[in-house]
């Protein structure tokens, strides 16, 4: 079991440009261990990551990212997570650890995520943090299925990220809906609002099938 997708829209906003097709991958080796990998991309400036000033840049980066489900009993499950992460043309790689919880009740789940992320780089890294520098990152959300004819549903969600970069919060908030069909094909609408001085929203567009 897996998935294969594409962000239509990965970055459009305040930032002036479009980056579309950035693809994602995950498969299910067993049933509680599964391998994603895929790409993205990020804005940042000279002041720091998620910049997005006069003089911002934009790279592509790829990632891998394991996950591993410990526990699943009656409608709640756990799981740790592990990421890293390379940006194209630059030195230095990111990496990250999570735990990850979630709980169904009828049609409603909640998730929560916790996790600690770092930063190998150059002394003279142009993000401004120190080698093996480590932040945090927060995560919480949720959805409700609306079932529809022919096992179709669309799932509203919502969910805030928090991350911790450089003795500063980011608040990022995401929000659409889902539609699933059938057949395996996934469709997802909605935005992204960070939560910073120079606010912004961007439009979250992609699609996805399930296999």
């Amino acid at each position: 079991m897996g998935y294969a997708g594409a962000d239509l829209f990965a970055q459009f906003g305040d930032f002036d440009e479009s980056r579309p097709l950035i693809v994602h991958v995950a498969y299910g080796v067993t049933d509680d261990f599964t391998l994603a990998a895929g790409s993205g991309i990020w804005n940042y400036d000279s002041g720091g990551l998620f910049g997005g000033g006069s003089d911002s840049e934009t790279n592509y980066f790829h990632y891998v990212a394991p996950k591993l489900r410990v526990l699943k009993s009656e409608g709640v499950s756990a799981s740790l997570e592990g990421r890293l992460i390379v940006p194209t043309g630059e030195e230095g790689t990111f990496y990250g650890v999570a735990a990850a919880f979630s709980a169904t009740r009828e049609r409603f789940v909640g998730h929560l995520s916790l996790g600690i992320d770092g930063y190998r780089a150059p002394d003279d890294d142009q993000f401004g943090r120190d080698d093996d520098e480590s932040d945090f990152a927060v995560a919480i959300g949720a959805d409700y299925a609306i079932p529809l004819e022919d096992h179709h549903e669309f799932k509203p969600f919502a969910e805030l990220r928090i991350l911790g970069i450089n003795d500063h919060d980011f608040e990022v908030l995401i929000a659409g809906i889902r539609f699933l069909r059938g057949g395996g094909l996934a469709a997802e609408l909605g935005f992204a609002h960070w939560f910073e001085d120079e606010s912004e929203t961007r439009p979250v567009v992609s699609l996805s099938y399930r296999f």
